[in-house]
């Protein structure tokens, strides 16, 4: 892989590390209930009736249902069925309006 594109993939990462996991999960519709240093969700990516998917401050999450978690693009590219970049270069163009 040349640098310019070693580069640019960087940088879109940094950039969507900037994005909290919780934003990511309200721009998909999944609502986060707040308790203390935690939020708490439905987990979309298997049934379930209580909420089994967590939200930390740092920005990250993890499903004790399923066992799936880490960050925004992580989240968006698991609900999507998308890959992680593409699940990235969505996010940052949503939510910074940028197109990498």
């Amino acid at each position: 892989m040349n640098s310019h594109r070693t580069q640019g993939r960087m940088n879109l990462f940094q950039l969507c590390r900037r994005i909290p996991a919780d934003e990511a999960a309200r721009l998909l519709n999944i609502q986060v209930t707040w308790k203390g240093a935690r939020g708490w969700a439905l987990c979309p990516l298997h049934g379930e009736y209580t909420p089994s998917m967590m939200f930390d401050r740092s920005g990250r999450w993890y499903c004790f249902g399923c066992g799936r978690g880490g960050d925004s693009a992580d989240l968006w590219a698991a609900v999507r069925g998308v890959r992680t970049v593409e699940a990235a270069r969505e996010l940052v163009l949503i939510v910074k309006g940028v197109i990498i």
